[in-house]
């Protein structure tokens, strides 16, 4: 609106209060009350909440500083890292004791300075001639090796193999398998596994071969290793053996878990004198010799 008689151009400009910037004090953030939510509640006040320079919401006043937060212990890291090494350490002394030991066992086995023949003549001396002929006759096997360890092969080792002649038909064939660490079972009735069950120097030992009995283990420089069982089938009962390659002791433990990888990768059984495709699943059975 304007007043008349006087022109648009010379009206006073309309008077405007000068704005003022007053900045609002800082005030803290006022979270909404859930009382607030529901209808006819009263008003309680919350807290107020601040956010700190990390984003996270705290109840301080802006000026306080966070309380400083206590520094975490290290001690359970240093204690893991203690304890690997020390494992670490003890696992690589381990490994070079065994190497020491395989070392060695080659070097006793590969040089020698009798001869085949003298140590045929020694095998002999101790009644072991007929084992040392069968021997001769089996083809892609170390010969000389199983002569020299017959020639030395400890009273327990010739009671087996001479228990093996005597009451059971017991071929070269068998005599083959049996060294390369075939699972034998003898139609005995389980008398042979409570008569080695007395042999001196046995050890009781768990294998993954099932026996009806306490499975025990001999050793010998022939056999290595040989264990031993009975199980009963199909209403018989049999004493079961097999030599293994390697004991599971002090100082072979880490080959014998070698064995048992080859074991399971070829599916054959790994002896003292090479390797044999019968194991448990399908063993080789000797019947005994008439009475």
């Amino acid at each position: 609106m304007f007043t008349p008689g006087y022109p648009l151009a010379m009206l006073p400009p309309p008077a405007y209060p000068a704005p003022v910037y007053n900045p609002a004090p800082a005030t803290p953030y006022q979270p909404v009350s859930p009382h607030l939510l529901k209808p006819g509640a009263p008003y309680q006040p919350v807290p107020p909440a601040y956010l700190t320079p990390s984003g996270q919401v705290a109840n301080r006043p802006n000026n306080q500083k966070p309380a400083p937060q206590p520094q975490k212990t290290e001690w359970l890291g240093k204690v893991v890292i203690v304890v690997a090494a020390v494992a670490v350490a003890v696992a690589v002394a381990y490994a070079l004791y065994e190497l020491t030991c395989y070392i060695s066992d080659v070097v006793r086995d590969k040089f020698s300075r009798q001869s085949l023949a003298d140590l045929e003549a020694k095998a002999r001396k101790k009644g072991l001639g007929h084992l040392v002929d069968r021997v001769k006759q089996i083809p892609s096997i170390n010969k000389r090796l199983v002569v020299k360890r017959l020639a030395v092969c400890k009273l327990h080792e010739e009671k087996i193999f001479k228990d093996l002649e005597e009451h059971f038909i017991f071929r070269v064939n068998d005599l083959k398998e049996m060294l390369m660490g075939a699972h034998i079972r003898l139609d005995d009735k389980g008398i042979t596994y409570g008569d080695w069950k007395k042999i001196d120097g046995i050890k009781t030992r768990i294998s993954s071969h099932a026996s009806d009995g306490e499975q025990f283990s001999i050793k010998g420089s022939l056999i290595k290793e040989m264990l031993c069982g009975d199980i009963s089938e199909e209403g018989k009962k049999y004493t079961w053996y097999q030599l293994e390659n390697h004991p599971v002791s002090f100082g072979s433990v880490g080959r014998h878990m070698i064995d048992y990888v080859k074991y399971k990768i070829c599916r054959a059984n790994q002896g003292p004198y090479g390797s044999s495709r019968v194991t448990d699943k399908k063993p080789l059975i000797i019947a005994a010799k008439a009475a």
